[in-house]
């Protein structure tokens, strides 16, 4: 596996999410291959990107990582909706296109 690094500078605003991003980023991964296989490095890299952006909050939650994987099924759902959304106007389309 590839070890993914962060780069630039380490602040007080992010101390302690690389520890945090090598603990969950796996767990993320897991759970979107079971869940939404092509596209789960994308949402578990999403996910860490926004408790990156929240680290100051996040990292004051009692579970952080339950924040983050809850952030990564909001994304997932999403993900399918929008898939949902995308085939049904598809089917929509080629339903009219054969009617004329």
């Amino acid at each position: 596996m590839q070890e993914v690094t962060r780069t630039g500078p380490v602040d007080d605003a992010t101390d302690g999410f690389d520890d945090f991003f090598r603990a969950e980023h796996p767990k993320l991964l897991a759970l979107g291959r079971a869940l939404a296989p092509t596209v789960a490095a994308d949402l578990a890299q999403e996910s860490l990107i926004r408790a990156c952006r929240n680290w100051a909050s996040v990292a004051e939650m009692d579970i952080p990582g339950a924040w983050v994987r809850r952030v990564m099924l909001n994304l997932v759902a999403d993900h399918h909706r929008s898939r949902t959304r995308r085939e049904r106007a598809v089917d929509r389309l080629g339903a009219q296109l054969s009617a004329n």
